[in-house]
């Protein structure tokens, strides 16, 4: 369990130390926009990033977080363009449909080459497409 988490120096943040102590088993942390709350969730989430800032946990044993915020929402969740409510979770899943809507783009600019040239041959003169 989180003992406290100790933030300086990132976003919001100055080189005066915020600490929050005395943390319970499941903690609420809210506030207005643009006050550290995503913050505080990123250091919980990955303290390794943010050299200056600290999590203490009980027993000196950190344990695997689970940090729900609007990363990991990116990360893991993707709303289908071509089907509006549907939504993949897992990160895997996103990166496969990023992919796929990759390949889409690229099969699209093919698809209008294979046209351009076609109507080449038959006389007209458009300008090709590359990517």
């Amino acid at each position: 369990m989180i003992k406290s988490i100790r933030v300086k120096n990132v976003a919001t943040y100055g080189s005066c130390p915020e600490e929050l102590e005395d943390l319970a088993e499941i903690n609420f942390i809210y506030g207005s926009n643009g006050t550290g709350k995503t913050t505080i969730s990123r250091v919980v989430a990955d303290a390794g990033l943010y050299p200056d800032c600290e999590v203490t946990w009980y027993g000196a044993l950190p344990v695997e977080t689970l940090v729900y915020n609007r990363d990991f929402v990116e990360r893991n969740f993707n709303q289908s363009d071509e089907l509006k409510g549907i939504f993949t979770l897992g990160e895997k899943d996103k990166e496969i449909l990023d992919k796929i809507t990759v390949a889409q783009k690229e099969l699209g600019l093919i698809e209008r080459n294979i046209e351009m040239l076609l109507n080449l041959k038959y006389g007209f003169c458009p300008k090709l497409c590359w990517t």
